[in-house]
């Protein structure tokens, strides 16, 4: 979600928490925002809730800045007469998401410019350093050792097929986002990310946390299972856990119980099935979800930095290997040189 949605419902919870009124709230929100779209947003919602609409039916015509799961807790808000406290859950919801969320890009960020860094270092050195010193050695004459003979003909094969591979790998991303696009492709890239080693079940944690965190939310505030459940499948991603959120409203709307459900859609950890089934017993599920949202985001945490802890070594490491093996390939002959020149 856009962090203009998240700074106006904390300025939107805040004032209403100190006793404001809505539209004064919204008014005073609106005087202190630059020129942005979401400045349009608010001054047509206070024009609808001064023509007598509530607030989240105002909201709901613009599902495309705020979206069901948001609206729905509004709802829920105006109808138990705690629509500040509420706001102050949106709030918490949306800043953990994406505090979440940058945790992970920036987390990543470091071994991806390591990793494009490599390779813009590796291209220049293959295409256009090593051509150049082979071509003195090549005037030298003599034998080359065979490491450099390798080097050599390794140069020359990325130097005719280098831009191949690019535009297989440009085609490859291309047919990658195009496949994302349709249901069906989406849904098997899914299956296929969540059975990658160690960063399949990372994954899965990230989507499996959103949606209890969800969930959670909306049932604190007061909102019915199932149409909490309906604004879940909204804020999930992947397809296969939206695809058993199906599954569990089925079951859920023809009387089953929901951790039983859980347990038949064979997606959710065996251990987060028997939690839910004892909250269902003991009427805290609500408090249960946001719990166990909290636990998995800490271990969310732990596992990114295991991960990237690794990553990041093991890059250099290959790094530095296939350096030291360019320069000890061009340095070799330099060292028998006199042979070369006899």
């Amino acid at each position: 979600m856009k962090k203009s949605v998240l700074d106006f419902t904390r300025q939107l919870s805040m004032l209403m928490k100190s006793g404001i009124s809505i539209l004064k709230s919204l008014d005073t929100i609106y005087e202190q925002m630059p020129r942005c779209k979401m400045k349009k947003v608010v001054q047509d919602v206070i024009q609808r809730i001064q023509e007598g609409e509530f607030l989240s039916e105002a909201f709901e015509h613009h599902m495309n800045v705020f979206p069901q799961i948001y609206i729905n807790m509004i709802r829920a808000g105006e109808i138990s007469g705690k629509l500040a406290s509420c706001l102050k859950e949106l709030s918490d919801f949306l800043m953990r998401s994406r505090r979440l969320k940058q945790k992970v890009v920036s987390s990543v960020m470091y071994p991806l410019l390591i990793l494009v860094t490599s390779i813009v270092v590796l291209s220049i050195l293959m295409i256009f350093v090593v051509p150049s010193i082979t071509k003195i050695f090549e005037d030298l004459g003599g034998d080359l050792p065979p490491v450099t003979l390798f080097l050599i003909s390794a140069s020359g094969f990325f130097g005719k097929w280098g831009y191949l591979f690019i535009f297989l790998f440009a085609g490859f991303v291309f047919l990658y986002f195009l496949a994302r696009r349709s249901p069906r492709g989406a849904y098997k890239i899914n299956i296929y990310r969540w059975k990658i080693p160690v960063m399949g079940s990372f994954l899965k944690d990230i989507a499996i946390e959103r949606f209890c965190h969800s969930l959670g939310v909306m049932l604190s505030s007061g909102v019915p299972l199932v149409k909490s459940m309906v604004a879940t499948k909204e804020v999930v991603v992947d397809p296969l856990l939206k695809e058993a959120i199906d599954f569990l409203l089925e079951k859920v709307e023809q009387g089953q119980a929901l951790s039983a459900s859980m347990q038949e859609a064979e997606i959710f950890p065996l251990s987060l099935v028997r939690i839910v089934n004892v909250a269902e017993e003991g009427g805290k599920l609500s408090s249960v979800f946001l719990e166990i949202a909290s636990d998995y985001e800490e271990d969310i945490s732990t596992s990114l930095s295991g991960i990237i802890s690794l990553l990041e070594p093991l890059l250099i490491l290959l790094m530095g290997v296939i350096v030291g093996f360019i320069v000890i390939s061009l340095f070799f002959p330099i060292f028998t040189i006199g042979g070369l020149l006899y």
